[in-house]
């Protein structure tokens, strides 16, 4: 008697990997007919849902540089710095104190002392002193006082008055011996 060990006929078990349409994820899958992607969650990873795509914004934080995209117009806050104020940029507000007339650039919109003269009251004017008018308008008052320079300034020639003039007594020093 010839007995024949042939191999058994195996079974064949084909398996397919699957993409999502949607973030492009390949897996194997337990199921037959899957029902999200693993990796992005779509429920539309076949692409048989079919839904209006959303706009996309971009958006750049003017204080830290970080550049993002998001569905909305704009943002309440940058994701990196978390600034309220990421689409104002750095903002610098000029400062004169009507104190000592010391001028600054605040990085603040309600800068609380003069760096100079650590007044308060860099914004209030001060009192009038006697013999002068109640009220003096400080935003019109020129920075330099006298007349512009011109471009090409010469010394004016010395008057004669200037040239003879000679002190009324001499001065004589005596040397000890």
């Amino acid at each position: 008697m010839d007995i024949d060990f042939a191999q058994p006929s195996q079974p064949t078990l084909t398996i397919q990997v699957i993409r999502c349409q949607r973030c492009g994820y390949e897996w194997l899958p337990r199921k037959q007919n899957p029902i999200a992607c693993p990796q992005c969650s779509s429920r539309s990873w076949n692409g048989s849902i079919e839904k209006p795509k959303a706009d996309i914004y971009s958006h750049k934080c003017l204080r830290c540089s970080y550049e993002w995209t998001s569905p909305k117009e704009t943002s309440k806050t940058c994701p990196r710095c978390r600034s309220r104020y990421w689409n104002e940029g750095k903002i610098i507000y000029p400062r004169k104190c009507l104190q000592c007339k010391y001028e600054w650039n605040s990085r603040y919109k309600n800068s609380a002392v003069c760096p100079a003269c650590h007044s308060d009251e860099w914004d209030v004017a001060p009192p009038p002193k006697p013999g002068e008018p109640d009220y003096i308008d400080y935003d019109n008052i020129p920075l330099t006082l006298g007349p512009k320079p011109s471009k090409h300034i010469e010394p004016s020639p010395p008057s004669p008055e200037e040239e003879e003039w000679k002190p009324p007594f001499e001065i004589h020093f005596e040397e000890e011996q």
